[in-house]
């Protein structure tokens, strides 16, 4: 044989052991793998564990923190909701930062092993983009009927989740106090602050008081007192027909004197102010379905 011939064949034999001990033809590691689903697990509260840390963290599961979590699941200690929010507001998954929409497809796949629809996206964007935090959605997903079939498929019960943070608690809430910022002080609300006032609203605080708070502050006071006195009536008037009304005042038509007339009685009067809102609840279904129409 040649030294051509020979050193072909040592070659073709290289690549053929190399392909071999590579795994060609066997089942690839689930872990990385971004279209990987439920189906590449083993059914069993270990398979459901090792898919979190999978799907949520990306990575495989280290012995200790896996056997913490079946121990509990087996134990009945914990649920499947109860690993979501573990792993969900772990340290490790807040340390990589991800965007709103990172955030929602990874809760998709954890929790409806599918990615999301473009309308479904878009629904819970927005609770993120009020400041309700990945918990609020958390929650949702583990009360929809696909997250209850997951859980089946691994033989482990579902569970719920409730909120630490009153703002996660009810969107319709958390929304009411995120216009009262966006409307009466323009701006973002800040998280403390956002969970402070959804704290006080859901232990019984009206929303017209509440409202009273943001139209009477001081950090909106100085905002109107650096007006002139023409923009003055008009810009507290028009704040107040979108804060409380969900619309804007329509100046066409309008009598100057009347702006200012009704600007001076509401700033007088709490009560004719907010009239409109007398009740906690009366008040976030005014802003709701207003500002939604």
């Amino acid at each position: 044989m040649s030294k051509r011939r020979i050193a072909a064949f040592a070659a073709a034999a290289v690549m053929a052991c190399g392909m071999c001990c590579s795994g060609a033809g066997a089942a690839l590691s689930p872990f990385g793998s971004a279209s990987v689903t439920a189906s590449a697990y083993d059914k069993n509260t270990a398979g459901f564990v090792t898919r979190m840390y999978d799907v949520v963290l990306g990575r495989k599961p280290d012995t200790k923190g896996l056997n913490n979590w079946v121990s509990q699941l087996n134990s009945g200690k914990k649920t499947a909701a109860d690993i979501i929010d573990g792993f969900f507001f772990s340290d490790e998954y807040k340390g990589k930062k991800k965007s709103a929409d990172n955030m929602i497809t990874d809760c998709y796949k954890a929790m409806l092993d599918r990615s999301p629809d473009t309308k479904g996206r878009s629904d819970w964007r927005k609770r993120l983009d009020i400041g309700m935090t990945i918990q609020a959605v958390c929650k949702g997903f583990v009360g929809s009927n696909e997250f209850k079939g997951l859980c089946r498929t691994y033989g482990i019960k579902p569970g719920n989740i409730t909120p630490r943070l009153a703002k996660d608690d009810n969107y319709e809430r958390t929304y009411f106090v995120y216009r009262l910022y966006k409307n009466c002080l323009g701006r973002n609300p800040d998280g403390a602050g956002l969970e402070n006032w959804c704290r006080n609203i859901k232990g019984g605080l009206t929303g017209a008081k509440a409202a009273q708070g943001f139209v009477f502050s001081s950090e909106y006071m100085n905002k109107l007192n650096a007006k002139t006195n023409d923009d003055y009536a008009y810009s507290y008037v028009e704040m107040l027909y979108r804060t409380l009304l969900g619309r804007h005042l329509m100046k066409m038509g309008v009598r100057t004197g009347e702006i200012k007339y009704t600007s001076s009685r509401l700033r007088s009067s709490s009560t004719v102010s907010f009239s409109a809102m007398n009740s906690r609840d009366s008040a976030q279904r005014l802003v709701y379905r207003s500002a939604s129409s």
